[in-house]
């Protein structure tokens, strides 16, 4: 299953990292008035091409079983409010991403951005490809798998970090989506129990008023374990989603500590606790219902 996997996700990219490749340079060619246009067209042509080639790699992936829950809703409510929308989800393997990408609505995936480690940035091919989707890369200081470096892969340049947070605010306030994995790092303990929130990327939330969406998964790192180079093993995930708020500044103002959280840093603790708890609850049921249908607990890490 893992080998078969691993062969139809390479066969799968092919096609995208040519297109990347092609489409690149198109964009250095093209004058500097009409680059950004340039890039942006070509960002959502390969993430909407990504997003249908990994669907295939999941039907054709039979071993590799979905249990889906409040997907519908993605599709129909995803934007209703008229508000731009942020997506978080929790984060236990590679193929978290394949998941977020794949799930994600068609019609709006083209238009997602997401936050990625400059580490990927450096693999061959796939850092060619998250180039041309314009994702925006985490300025980490020290390059390399976070389990080479642990918590201090958490260390970024704070200064370029604020210029790229500034570059998602405005992605959003165009109307764009953005997703990202608030733990930061991979969860390489218990995926039972998510790890804090990091609060950094909520400034988008408090700053703008958005749609807040929540996705939680589990039984993913039985699919691709964390210190596997490649994934594909035989599986059953369950997936969950919620809107956290159809109103991010609603949500803020009707809580009842809003006239303590004087400074935005407090205010974006605040949504990301929020965020967290929300996701813990998924994961609870989730948890929960694999026991039932399973007849054993969840996979523990292979970090253990």
């Amino acid at each position: 299953g893992s080998a078969l996997f691993s062969i139809l996700l390479v066969l799968l990219l092919v096609p995208v990292w040519l297109a990347s490749v092609v489409g690149l340079s198109i964009a250095r060619c093209t004058p500097s008035s009409r680059r950004s246009a340039c890039r942006q067209h070509l960002a959502t042509i390969i993430i909407t091409i990504t997003c249908l080639a990994w669907r295939v790699l999941l039907c054709l992936c039979c071993w590799v079983r979905l249990d889906l829950e409040g997907f519908d809703k993605l599709n129909s409510r995803l934007g209703a409010s008229g508000r731009p929308c942020v997506l978080t989800a929790n984060h236990t393997s590679f193929m978290d991403i394949i998941l977020t990408v794949a799930l994600a609505p068609a019609c709006h995936v083209g238009g997602m951005k997401m936050l990625v480690s400059n580490h990927v940035m450096k693999m061959p091919c796939l850092g060619q490809i998250i180039q041309a989707m314009n994702h925006v890369v985490v300025p980490f200081r020290k390059i390399g798998s976070e389990l080479e470096l642990g918590e201090e892969a958490m260390e970024t340049d704070k200064e370029l970090m604020v210029k790229r947070m500034q570059v998602l605010e405005d992605h959003v306030a165009e109307g764009g989506m953005v997703a990202w994995f608030p733990e930061g790092l991979l969860n390489k303990g218990d995926p039972q129990h998510l790890n804090m929130f990091r609060a950094g990327g909520f400034v988008i939330p408090v700053n703008l008023d958005v749609e807040v969406w929540c996705f939680a998964s589990v039984g993913v790192q039985e699919c691709w374990p964390v210190k596997a180079a490649l994934g594909g093993r035989p599986a059953n995930i369950m997936c969950r989603l919620s809107q956290l708020c159809e109103s991010s500044h609603a949500c803020l103002a009707t809580a009842s500590s809003f006239n303590t959280m004087a400074d935005q840093h407090a205010r974006c603790v605040y949504l990301a606790n929020l965020a967290h708890d929300r996701t813990q609850e998924m994961i609870n049921e989730m948890v929960v219902a694999w026991r039932v249908l399973r007849g054993r607990p969840l996979p523990m890490s292979d970090c253990q």
